[in-house]
């Protein structure tokens, strides 16, 4: 038996000569189940004029069922989200110093995007000139006008 990698790097004159070879023995189930489906597919091929609608049809209900999981899933979620929550702090000034981290934490990130945003912007503009299209992107108030020449 050949490996994957050996027949990969047979030419086509190569396979042809193996294919003509008649000294392989081919499984005579295996010749009949090919002219089987050589035979269906000729056959669904004249039969339907439109393959993308017969495709169509087999997807739609497959989306269906699908949608129809999710929002029974979501449904689910949300009916056992709807338990009371236990305080997971002894007091008010400890969620509140909680919250405060939080937003720090949330604030230094958006600081960082931005600042990584601003230093791309002059290569957008650069890339956006040599393309000839100017870019969807809004003005900021500290940059003034993108497409300011």
């Amino acid at each position: 038996m050949k490996r994957i990698e050996d027949i990969e790097k047979l030419t086509l004159e190569d396979l042809e000569r193996l294919s003509d070879d008649e000294s392989v023995a081919v499984p005579e189930s295996l010749g009949k189940g090919i002219e089987n489906r050589i035979l269906a597919s000729e056959i669904l091929r004249h039969d339907s004029p439109r393959p993308s609608m017969r495709l169509w049809k087999r997807i739609v209900p497959v989306f269906a069922a699908a949608a129809v999981i999710a929002v029974v899933a979501i449904g689910l979620g949300l009916h056992r989200s709807s338990v009371t929550p236990v305080d997971t702090f002894d007091s008010p000034e400890e969620a509140y110093a909680q919250v405060e981290r939080t937003f720090a934490m949330i604030g230094s990130k958006v600081g960082k995007g931005k600042s990584i945003a601003d230093a791309a912007l002059p290569n957008m503009q650069k890339t956006s000139k040599l393309i000839g299209h100017k870019p969807s992107i809004p003005p900021s108030s500290s940059e003034g006008n993108l497409y300011s020449e």
